[in-house]
């Protein structure tokens, strides 16, 4: 946890980050073990993205907005 707060402030990243200190999110998720992982969920609760890696925030911009027009 302290790693990821660290590399948040850093970064200066103002979205939420969730810890899963006992590993029942990332198996809902497929077993996750990178981080970060990115997802993106629809209000109805469908994933519509799921990244592991550094997230092209640009690309994940668009991509919520695509999803705004429907």
């Amino acid at each position: 946890p302290d790693f990821v707060m660290n590399t948040r402030q850093r970064n200066k990243l103002n979205y939420p980050i969730a810890f899963d200190l006992e590993g029942k999110v990332s198996k809902a998720f497929g077993d996750v073990h990178i981080t970060p992982t990115t997802v993106l969920i629809t209000p109805a609760g469908e994933i519509v993205l799921q990244q592991q890696g550094i997230m092209d925030m640009r690309a994940l911009r668009q991509h919520i907005l695509a999803m705004l027009k429907q």
